[in-house]
């Protein structure tokens, strides 16, 4: 067991979900208990003494307050009855911050309940009522639960923020993607107009030329004209593949886009929970 003052744990910076699992299932969870009388909190110290938790004091409702304003905490045990602040003013005031607002807290009471106590202490924000003597086997079995949500909501938190890197190299990488696939569709652009035309022309004129000349050329001058022929035309079936896989690589672009827009949208679905879905 440790029992600490109020510093906010300095957690170290982790990358990957693996390595985001074993820091948050290997850190102490904080506790906060709350009572103005010692030796209540001695109990429960003792209580959860044989769990690996980080339980932190506080001695009033104020107390209790800033120390929610210096760390996070995985559930708060409140005593009801206290000077100052009672239990019920303090739930409320942890509700009001944004900072604090989904820690659940734990109402602990020495009198008998009746049902408008019950009714106030769920609307200044309790999750549940223990009564005094506390039972050890209940207390540690509720702590245990949310110290689990806890830790869960935590690793959430960090798939997401790995989620999000994932999607903004993705946009990233899309756009460099689209750089290219312009600079594609320019280059067939000019592949198309600016090469075939003379390519059109020299065939059509050699073409012509054989027509009207035929009879006047010589042997190797019609082998010459005809190696011209056929070099334009094996330029414009080359051409022609070159357009042709131009239109292969958007079209594949195009589909692999799309394909991990939709993976990025379901995985986004399924792993985009908050700590308000989980609690």
């Amino acid at each position: 067991m440790q029992c600490a003052n109020a510093q906010k744990p300095d957690y170290p910076p982790t990358h990957g979900s693996l390595a985001a699992h074993r820091m948050i299932t290997q850190s102490k969870v904080r506790v906060l208990l709350v009572d103005d009388q010692p030796a209540n909190l001695v109990v429960l110290e003792n209580v959860l003494a044989d769990h690996d938790y980080e339980l932190v004091r506080a001695g009033s409702g104020a107390e209790a307050l800033r120390q929610l304003l210096l760390g996070e905490f995985a559930v708060v045990i409140l005593d009801v009855l206290m000077p100052g602040l009672d239990g019920f003013e303090t739930a409320k005031l942890i509700q009001q911050r944004a900072k604090s607002r989904m820690v659940p807290i734990i109402f602990l009471t020495a009198y008998q309940r009746n049902e408008l106590d019950i009714i106030d202490g769920y609307a200044a924000g309790a999750v549940d009522f223990l009564s005094k003597p506390i039972d050890p086997i209940i207390l540690q079995s509720k702590i245990a639960v949310f110290v689990k949500l806890f830790r869960q909501t935590e690793e959430l938190h960090i798939l997401n923020e790995a989620l999000l890197n994932s999607q903004r190299e993705l946009s990233e990488s899309n756009g460099r993607l689209r750089d290219n696939n312009a600079m594609l569709d320019s280059f067939a652009y000019s592949i198309s107009h600016d090469l075939r035309a003379p390519l059109r022309h020299a065939l059509a004129f050699s073409s012509m030329l054989w027509e009207s000349c035929q009879a006047q050329l010589s042997v190797e001058d019609q082998r010459r004209l005809h190696l011209v022929q056929d070099s334009v035309k094996r330029m414009s079936k080359m051409i022609d593949n070159l357009l042709g896989f131009c239109r292969a690589c958007r079209s594949k672009y195009r589909k692999g886009q799309s394909i991990w827009r939709q993976l990025s949208e379901k995985f986004s679905s399924n792993c985009n929970l908050t700590s308000r879905d989980v609690r």
